[in-house]
């Protein structure tokens, strides 16, 4: 049997998860590009996105998303100052946002197409209200820039504020890739100047590499970016890779052991059907609930739109789409079998946990193929659908099937639809 550990917290919060926040096709002000990692504040969510002053979208429900304004009135004057052709009617890009030092920051990148005359700046907020009197983005200047004949390109920002109270920043696009440097966490400025820059990733032989995000799990780092060009429309080939470290400064690995510095990469999401090019990830975690926020380009030009996925972790570690698998399928094999099984024993089936009659039976089996075991989760205020019928021997023929050694353990056809 499996070490079922690995999937406790993940059966209880597919039984505990809201249909309507399941696989909900989100609505509302969505069409934009490079969204944030999602934030909270009271009852509402919030992301920023590429736009002239920074775009705002909040929502109630991470569904429905609606407009919040925008971060500044007219751009800093130091962003025309400091990256030459910017203009203050131009787009800031890939803004990023955190809470941290009891205040919300947003990093923001201000350069032109192709260019690596660039810089990232920090504006701060108290509030994300509109209705609090407090409210009010304050632009705190210059984080870092890069000149042409650096080595780097300072744009697409991503901050991790880590467990142990440290924080780094970062970012990166074409060129030699994917760098990081040290923030002092009151300021949520650079720790210093002078401080120093890490190369983290490459796409090799391509230069094709920006969007990173910086993501911590346990003891554990993941680097996610994106190989590929974007805002093509349906020629963009934007797909996000990811790979992982014990630390923040590298090196980061991927799932077959390759450094990403030497063009490793593990896919997590590539264009399907019409979400073509997806791009810059974020994750937000809730109630044990973690969503996979990010954008697609879609089938026509400067079309892009917002996107959120529901996150699962294989168990050893690796991130996946977890609304891509059957709800019952544990370890995002592609099978309903025999080891989701013994994760369900481990949750659900032993002692008085099973049910009244405190034994592990078909009729459990029954109850968890209806509560987490369906392959499509139903919209908001729908029924979950029953299984198809099956006699309760039938099921103490699939239970004994699934858990015997010589069985192979993989289970019918009617347990994987």
């Amino acid at each position: 049997m499996i070490s079922p550990g690995p999937w406790k917290a993940y059966l209880l919060t597919v039984a505990i998860l809201p249909a309507s926040q399941a696989a909900a096709a989100l609505t509302g002000l969505i069409t934009l590009r490079d969204p944030s990692q999602i934030v909270k504040q009271g009852d509402s969510y919030y992301i920023v996105a590429t736009g002239r002053n920074i775009l705002i979208r909040r929502s109630e429900d991470l569904v429905h998303w609606t407009d919040d304004g925008r971060v500044f009135d007219s751009a800093p004057a130091w962003t025309t100052q400091v990256v030459d052709g910017f203009q203050p009617t131009f787009d800031f890009w890939a803004p990023e946002i955190i809470h941290a030092g009891g205040e919300y920051r947003v990093y923001y990148s201000a350069s032109t197409w192709g260019s690596q005359d660039s810089a990232i700046g920090l504006a701060t907020n108290a509030t994300l209200d509109r209705s609090d009197p407090n409210y009010a983005w304050v632009d705190r200047g210059l984080v870092i820039q890069s000149n042409p004949g650096d080595p780097f390109n300072t744009i697409d920002p991503s901050v991790l504020h880590g467990d142990d109270g440290r924080m780094w920043l970062s970012f990166g696009s074409y060129w030699n890739g994917i760098y990081i440097t040290e923030l002092d966490p009151t300021t949520g400025l650079r720790i210093s100047p002078a401080s120093g820059l890490t190369p983290l990733a490459r796409n090799l032989p391509s230069s094709s590499i920006e969007a990173s995000y910086l993501h911590q799990r346990g003891d554990d780092y993941y680097l996610f970016v994106n190989w590929g060009s974007c805002c093509a429309g349906p020629d963009s080939t934007y797909n996000i890779r990811v790979g992982r470290s014990t630390s923040p400064t590298g090196p980061f690995y991927d799932q077959a052991g390759k450094n990403m510095y030497s063009g490793g990469g593990t896919l997590v999401l590539a264009s399907e059907g019409e979400r073509i090019g997806p791009g810059h990830a974020g994750i937000f975690e809730e109630n044990g609930v973690e969503y996979f926020g990010y954008h697609y380009e879609g089938t026509r030009l400067n079309s892009a739109k917002f996107d959120i996925r529901r996150l699962g972790w294989t168990p050893d570690g690796w991130p996946v789409m977890a609304d891509a698998f059957a709800a019952a399928d544990f370890d995002f094999n592609g099978v309903v079998d025999g080891a989701d099984l013994a994760a369900w024993q481990d949750q659900y089936g032993r002692g008085p946990s099973a049910d009244a009659d405190g034994d592990s039976d078909g009729g459990d089996f029954l109850t968890w193929q209806r509560e987490v075991g369906t392959t499509a989760y139903p919209t908001a205020g729908a029924s979950i659908p029953e299984p198809a019928s099956l006699t309760l021997m039938g099921l103490l023929l699939v239970l004994r099937r699934s858990i015997a050694p010589s069985a192979g353990g993989h289970l019918p056809p009617v347990w994987r639809d």
